[in-house]
């Protein structure tokens, strides 16, 4: 029981999470953890204080907040060479990955489901910067831009989010939540990224994309190229809490999946928005789909990107060389990025409450070596 430690960290927020965990402590005080709490004060910080944490040999970093402080605390545990266990405390707007597999907002309850639970395995997706490129105007009938060569980036960035257990969407979602207004999501909650889409929209155009599926020798299996509103590249079925992106994901099967929906002009995109909204799933005649283990997605760099919910700034994926590039680009629509996606397969153990009996797993990955699944949270860290 001594050897059991816990490090909760949270985004303060509005400091209504202050108050909440004395009884969250408290759950995991009665199964015999000894749990320490670190607050984030700053953007950026909570990622260096889960690296910190598993750094310092605790067995279990949670994030308490939304699926943006999950995503830091996972990048946090990596770049710490990602040995110990994460669980999600759900405090945030949204909470995707806690709802899936049946975590309890309530923070007690949650504390009590987490203390229950059993360690599992999952794949994460990686997203790196291979390199910048000119446009040459990516028609559907013209060839593909080649890119300017680049030493290849360290997958482990002490500042970057490179890790992601949902889903990165480039284009339309990116935008909205890079002006949505903070007092007014912690205000309205699920309520203002409505608000901010559509306020949104009307600036939205659609962008130029490639994309390319890999083996694992980067050979090109299947190429394509044309004009999309958003690219969404994805690790689990349910993309924004409610659109079923793809039924056949699973957390632990060494895919990823892209979703581009398409421009097909202003009728189709009504009918895309409307199936979205009144039937939670994409158009199939808008949508084109993608699986596979390894990606090349160019866009141009005009165009953001958010990663689990939080805005990636695009800078912090470069070396200095490109970055002194786009400072002294006059469009930074002429200049597009060739962004590299893996699957990074069994990647990180995540705490899955017992009771769970979702699709989320592979019903033939229940007992690979190396999983826990079968041991409760008490269990594996003290065999």
């Amino acid at each position: 029981m001594s050897g059991k430690k816990a490090c909760i960290v949270a985004d303060l927020r509005t400091g209504e999470h202050l108050a909440k965990i004395p009884d969250i402590v408290a759950v995991f005080s009665a199964a015999g953890w000894k749990t320490d709490v670190t607050l984030k004060e700053y953007g950026g910080e909570t990622l260096k204080l889960a690296q910190k944490a598993a750094r310092d040999g605790y067995d279990l970093v949670m994030g308490y907040g939304g699926d943006g402080t999950l995503n830091a605390v996972i990048n946090g545990v990596m770049n710490a060479g990602g040995k110990c266990l994460v669980a999600d405390l759900p405090g945030g707007t949204y909470n995707i990955w806690a709802g899936t597999i049946g975590v309890p907002h309530d923070p007690a309850k949650a504390a009590l489901a987490i203390v229950n639970s059993e360690a599992r395995k999952v794949d994460l997706g990686h997203v790196e910067v291979e390199g910048l490129g000119f446009a040459k105007g990516m028609g559907s009938d013209q060839q593909p831009t080649n890119g300017m060569k680049t030493d290849k980036k360290p997958e482990k960035s002490p500042q970057t989010r490179q890790y992601f257990l949902l889903h990165v969407g480039i284009g339309v979602d990116a935008a909205m939540m890079a002006h949505i207004s903070k007092p007014l999501k912690y205000h309205l909650g699920p309520l203002a990224f409505d608000l901010s889409t559509i306020k949104e929209m009307p600036e939205q155009r659609p962008f130029p994309v490639q994309v390319q599926v890999m083996d694992k020798a980067d050979n090109v299996e299947t190429h394509w190229q044309g004009e999309v509103w958003e690219v969404i590249v994805s690790k689990v079925p349910i993309f924004g809490g409610a659109v079923n992106l793809d039924p056949d994901a699973r957390a632990d099967d060494g895919l990823l999946s892209v979703c581009l929906i398409t421009a097909n002009g202003p009728v189709k995109t009504i009918e895309q928005a409307l199936s979205i909204l009144a039937q939670k799933k994409l158009d199939a005649e808008t949508t084109r789909y993608f699986r596979g283990a390894h990606f090349s997605i160019q866009v141009p760099a005009s165009i953001g990107m958010q990663v689990d919910g939080s805005v990636a700034k695009l800078e912090e994926l470069l070396h200095k060389s490109e970055q002194k590039v786009m400072q002294h680009a006059s469009d930074a629509k002429q200049i597009m990025v060739n962004y590299r996606f893996d699957a990074k397969p069994r990647a990180l153990q995540m705490v899955i409450p017992r009771t769970y009996s979702g699709s989320l797993f592979s019903k033939g990955n229940l007992h690979q070596p190396g999983d826990e699944r079968g041991s409760t949270l008490q269990q594996k860290v003290t065999q």
